[in-house]
Parts: structure tokens; C-alpha cells; sequence
């Protein structure tokens, strides 16, 4: 049963071991464990959906939010970060143990790695001695590229744990490499059978792990680029890789940054300017100036994800620094949101040892009773910092607090009025903390940016670099006002994109953006169908042409709906609320599929009584070019063309007819435009 115990202590679930022995559960046993066994093991919710998605590492399932395998889509194109894991020296060490010695050695060294591997990413292969996972599939997350490093640190400490039938300490060697890939088609039988991932990456991520030193973690270039400074990584240089004809940048993970927040590591590296948020910062300082008076004051600060809530308290803390306040900043993260009090926890050795000193006393005692005596102790602390002076306290992504910290943040609003302190908790939307009715609470939500302020977030982004109207008016376009977006667009141009090309959605959003759609196969397979359409689509025809079942077409609609990534317009129309993610829906699609459905859309508008191939045919002649008919296309890109000639020679007599010196032209739909006398 050690081996059994080894993999529970590396899920931090080490003190249930005995029940696991008690019922006679071996590793072998492992990967056909039910939830209704794990539920009969008398495990409570938090560890039982920890244990649940570790096993179906093992057995190469993802356990879905109800216990059941989630269902599988069909291969798509996607960003993925993919790693090996290697134990080193294994084949000197194979010819020195017997091979039933040999076979525990592997048997633990792949409970070391698949527990870590678990609870963050996916396990997709065991090779003996080597390890394969994929973070970012089949669920992605938006911070995939850091859950894989902080996986692979996290495996390299495990298997250094281990025990040695021959006295070395064992080691493990790690690459990880993120990149576009085609994943989900089946391959092989049986036990064999795997979930292939096609592209250069995985290739990539071998030969990392071929260069790497026994207990190093090697990375790649597009794998630094999106952790960061959440991670402290030593730059190699340049080596030639065998199968790659250029020598690639190499990168050694060293070990973790701690940072306060999840901003503060991206803000270092990449600190972009502060632009449209002058009444939101004024009213944040106003809220500080209150509270230096001795008023304590709390600010619930809300926005959609990128809207910039992170970057306006860096602000804030600028123009505060001369008032020297002590600054505490909580992260909530969504890996430990059932953890009590872990963003408190985390940062304060004080705070730690009163939360542990309270769990201790939990037992046989009310759990409610000892959480409120941890929270008023906690809020003590906190309250403490104000004696020397002011304090600034942030809950930063509070829609990933634990219910203890949530409660703390309540707690807090309440006691602390008569401190010179103000509280700041930051949150989206979805999940937004209720924070009470207090008269010194103040709520601030943050819109998107108005066209002149993206304008001049652009401006001063690209810098002295010199960008095409066309580029610049695209970037606009589709960033929705998200500031993030336009930062990682522009950057993205300014980097890869040329007159020509049309622009994809940059490698640092496509986590985020798909993480999105993954929340159930429906939904992500609604909004691939619907991507085809366009941004803007009728349900009606959105029924009428997909290659799915309408029940699934239904669910996976109102999931979109329910989450707000597709709003309901006048008439029947849906719209997707982010240009980006209806591009990154379509990306995911593999062209034979793309053009199936383009080819269904184009018959379908075809079909249509409103004869629509005469209003627009240069709709038709998208779909059918899209669907690979490029004669069908050309005949309707010259009606198109004809239809703009037309109109070309209607306004010309109009303006024969019109004093051109009294009117102005004036779009209107469909057309180039008219003139409106004065």
C-alpha cells in the first residue's frame, strides 16, 4: 500500500491513506474507482473532486462537474502546452535491479508524477519510464502555460522524494512546449489507445526534455513568453535540436516567484500604459484620501476579464507610494478556492499560524464557531497594520474566493469604520462577492473603453512603430474596448503582421478566450457552428445548418446565453459579446469541417424567400469561397461588384443634381452613402 499512500501525500490528501487501506484499495485499483466509491470512503466535497480528477488522469478521462466522463468533441485545432516527463538513468538503473525492483521504481516514479500532473493538466500517455501530458486540452484554462510549470516543479520535487532501491536520489527531467496543435482524434486499440496531438510541439517538448538535466524543467520560448514573471527562468541560449533545422532558445525553470498578485508578475515584465480610467482612479483616490482621514473605506471593483481592474490599483499604489501606506494584497486563485482562507494564508506567516491553530481546535468543537474566531482574529491583524498609519488591504479576483475568505471580506467592510484603512476587492462579474449594504462601501464598475481612449491606447502601445490604418481600424474593431485586448492585439501586429495579412487572435489571449468555451462540450460546439455564420447570426439559421443534434444546438445555446458570451438582439438575432472569441471558435475548427458548414450556410441563404442573394451577394460570395467554391464565389463577387458600380452611378447623379458646396455625404446600409442637404 505504499505506493497507494505515496500518490495521496502528492495530492496532499495523505491523511485518508488509511481509509484506502482499510477497504483494501491498491494502485492497480485506482483507476476504477466510481465517485460513489470515493463518496463511500467518507471523503468531504473538496477532497473527493481533487481525488476524482487525479483518477481520471490515471485512466486518461477528465471527471465532468457531475462524476460523469465528459464527452468528447471531435479533433480541433488548439493552443496547447504539452509536457514529458523522464526518469533519468533509467535504463542504467533497469540493468542493475531485478525487474520486479525495476517495476516498482516505475510504478512509483508514475504515481509521483500523474498525482502532480492530476490536480493541474491532463495525463495522456504513460511510456514506462516517461510521462506525457497536455495542459490546455481536453479543458482549457487561462493560465495553461503556468500550470504546467508549476506541475513540473512540483513532479521534480515528488520523485526527488522517493525512495531508491540503490541509494542515488532519483531524478526527473522535464520539457514543456506550448504551441497551435490538432488534438482529438483516437488512435490505436485497446490500452494503447491515445488522443493523438498533431503539430511541431509535441516534437518540440521531446527534444526539451532531451536537453534537460536530470531534476531541470527546459521550456520554450512561446512557453516563457506567456508565464510571465510568475516564474524565475535562467535563459540557456540558442541549441540545435535534433529534427529542428534552426537552433532554438532554450530556458531553464528555476523555481516560483512569489508575487502578490496575479497582475503584479505580468506588470513588471509588461507594464502598459493607463488610459480612459481618469473618473475611476479619481474616485479611488478619493476613497483614499477618506480613509487616511480615519473614515475607513471599501471599494468593490467589478469588470469582465482584461477590463483593467489590476492595472487601475497599480495606479492607485503609484500615487500613493507618498503617503507610505501598508499594503496588503490577497490573490484568490481558482486552484484553491476550496482551501479556507488561502489568499490570507499565503502571505502572512501570522495569518497562517492563527488559521492553523484554529483548525487544530476544530476538532470536536463547532466548525462554524472556530471560523468566526479565526476571522476575527484575522481581521484583528489586519486592522493592527493601521496603527503606525494608513493601510491599503486588496482582495484581488474575489470570484475565486474560498467561503472563508469571502466571509473575512464581509467581516471586514463591517469592523473596520473607524480605521484609516481602505479595502479594495476586485472581482468579475460571474461570481461577485456580496459584500453587504454598509454606508462606507462603495461600488465601481468598469466599462469598456470608449473609441477615443482605444484610439490612444494603441497610439501609445505601437510607439514609434508606424501602423496601417487598415491594422489599426481591425484592432479597434475586434477588441471590444477590453484594454487587454487592444495591448496584446497591437503588440501582436507590431510583431508578426503584415500589410496583407489579416490578424489571429494573439498566442497570450487563446487560453483565456477558449477556457471560455470549455466549460461544456455544447457550448464550444454552438459557438463553432455559429462562428461560421459570423459575430452576428439568426438562430433560425443556426438551426437550420448544423451537423449536431438539436438538443445539443439548444443546450449549448442557452449556456452561451447564460454565460453572457452571446447576447440576444432585436428580431432574432444573437451576437457574440467579444469579436475575439467568435474568432477563436473558429479557429478550433478543422477546415474540411469549416467548409461543410460555410457550404450549409450558403445553400441555406440561397434557399431564403427574402431573395438575399440580391441584397447581399457579397455574403454568399464569403461562403462560398469559405467552403472551398470558388466559382459559386466569383459569381457572386460580381453581382457584389456590379451592385457597387450601380450605386457609384446613382450618387454621381445625385451630386450633378445636388449643390456640392450645401451637402454632406452620409452612410447608409448597403451602400456607399448619400447626400443630406443642410
Amino acid at each position: 500500500m505504499a505506493d497507494v499512500a505515496d500518490w495521496l501525500a502528492g495530492l496532499g490528501l495523505g491523511k485518508y491513506a488509511a481509509a484506502f487501506a482499510e477497504q483494501e484499495i491498491d494502485f492497480d485499483l485506482l483507476p476504477l474507482l466510481t465517485e460513489a466509491d470515493v463518496r463511500e470512503l467518507g471523503l468531504p466535497i473538496g477532497p473527493r473532486r481533487k481525488l476524482l480528477e487525479a483518477i481520471g488522469a490515471l485512466r486518461g478521462t477528465t471527471p465532468a462537474h457531475d462524476g460523469k466522463p465528459e464527452r468528447r468533441s471531435e479533433a480541433e485545432r488548439r493552443q496547447l502546452t504539452i509536457m514529458f516527463v523522464d526518469l533519468a538513468n533509467s535504463t542504467p538503473l533497469a540493468l542493475r535491479l531485478d525487474p520486479e525492483a525495476m517495476r516498482e521504481v516505475l510504478r512509483a516514479f508514475q504515481a509521483a508524477v500523474t498525482g502532480e500532473i492530476g490536480r493541474l493538466g491532463y495525463v495522456a500517455k504513460l511510456m514506462g519510464d516517461g510521462v506525457l501530458a497536455y495542459f490546455g486540452w481536453p479543458r482549457a484554462h487561462e493560465d495553461d502555460a503556468e500550470r504546467a510549470v508549476a506541475a513540473a516543479l512540483a513532479i521534480t520535487d515528488a520523485v526527488a522524494r522517493l525512495a531508491s532501491p540503490i541509494g542515488e536520489k532519483p531524478a526527473c527531467r522535464v520539457g514543456i512546449a506550448t504551441g497551435l496543435v490538432v488534438v482529438g482524434d483516437l488512435i490505436g486499440e485497446g490500452a494503447a489507445q491515445e488522443h493523438a496531438v498533431v503539430g511541431p510541439t509535441p516534437n518540440l517538448a521531446a527534444r526539451l526534455q532531451e536537453a534537460a538535466g536530470p531534476g531541470e524543467i527546459m521550456i520554450a520560448e512561446t512557453t516563457r513568453r506567456l508565464l510571465g514573471s510568475s516564474f524565475v527562468v535562467e535563459a540557456i541560449g540558442e541549441r540545435r535540436l535534433k529534427g529542428h533545422e534552426q537552433p532554438a532558445p532554450l530556458f531553464r525553470v528555476l523555481r516560483r516567484e512569489l508575487r502578490e498578485s496575479r497582475f503584479g508578475a505580468r506588470a513588471e515584465a509588461d507594464l502598459g500604459p493607463m488610459i480612459g480610467r481618469e473618473v475611476e482612479l479619481a474616485a479611488l483616490r478619493r476613497a483614499w484620501e477618506r480613509a487616511k482621514s480615519g473614515s475607513a473605506q471599501a471599494v468593490l471593483l467589478t469588470g469582465e476579464a482584461g477590463i483593467g481592474k489590476s492595472r487601475l490599483l497599480q495606479a492607485l499604489a503609484d500615487g500613493t507610494a507618498g503617503d507610505t501606506p501598508a499594503r496588503q494584497v490577497f490573490q484568490c486563485s481558482p486552484l484553491h478556492s476550496d482551501n479556507p482562507f488561502w489568499p490570507v494564508v499565503q502571505l502572512s506567516a501570522p495569518a497562517a499560524a492563527i488559521v492553523e491553530r484554529g483548525m487544530d481546535e476544530a476538532n470536536g468543537r463547532d466548525r462554524r464557531q472556530i471560523r468566526r474566531e479565526i476571522i476575527d482574529a484575522l481581521a484583528g491583524q489586519l486592522q493592527d497594520t493601521t496603527r503606525a498609519g494608513p493601510a491599503l488591504i486588496v482582495f484581488e479576483d474575489a470570484q475565486w474566493a474560498d467561503r472563508a475568505t469571502a466571509e473575512l471580506m464581509r467581516h471586514l467592510v463591517r469592523v473596520a469604520a473607524g480605521a484609516p484603512m481602505l479595502l479594495i476587492v476586485t472581482s468579475r462579474p460571474e461570481g461577485e462577492p456580496r459584500l453587504g449594504t454598509a454606508a462606507n462601501l462603495i461600488r465601481l464598475a468598469l466599462p469598456r473603453l470608449d473609441r477615443r481612449a482605444e484610439g490612444g491606447l494603441v497610439a501609445a502601445i505601437a510607439g514609434r512603430h508606424q501602423l496601417a490604418a487598415r491594422l489599426g481600424s481591425e484592432i479597434l474593431a475586434r477588441s471590444d474596448g477590453i484594454p487587454l485586448f487592444i495591448e496584446e492585439m497591437t503588440r501582436a501586429v507590431i510583431e508578426t503582421a503584415t500589410a496583407g495579412e489579416a490578424i489571429s487572435v494573439p498566442a497570450t489571449l487563446r487560453d483565456s478566450l477558449i477556457a471560455r468555451l470549455d466549460v461544456s462540450p455544447a457550448m464550444k460546439a454552438a459557438a463553432q457552428i455559429a462562428s461560421c455564420i459570423g459575430r452576428d447570426f439568426d438562430e433560425a439559421l443556426l438551426l437550420s445548418i448544423a451537423d449536431i443534434e438539436p438538443v445539443e444546438l439548444r443546450e449549448g445555446l442557452s449556456a452561451l446565453l447564460q454565460a453572457g458570451h452571446v447576447l440576444a438582439q432585436a428580431g432574432g438575432r444573437l451576437r457574440f459579446k467579444h469579436a475575439l472569441l467568435c474568432d477563436i471558435a473558429y479557429e478550433t475548427l478543422l477546415t474540411p469541417r469549416r467548409q461543410k458548414l460555410h457550404r450549409r450556410i450558403a445553400e441555406a441563404l440561397e434557399a431564403m424567400p427574402a431573395n438575399l442573394a440580391e441584397r447581399e451577394p457579397e455574403s454568399l460570395a464569403h461562403h462560398w469561397f469559405a467552403a472551398g467554391q470558388d466559382g459559386r464565389a466569383e459569381i457572386y463577387w460580381l453581382r457584389a461588384r456590379h451592385r457597387v458600380s450601380h450605386w457609384q452611378e446613382q450618387l454621381d447623379a445625385l451630386a450633378d443634381y445636388l449643390d456640392a458646396d450645401t451637402a454632406e455625404i452620409i452612410p447608409i446600409h448597403g451602400g456607399p452613402g448619400v447626400r443630406k442637404l443642410h
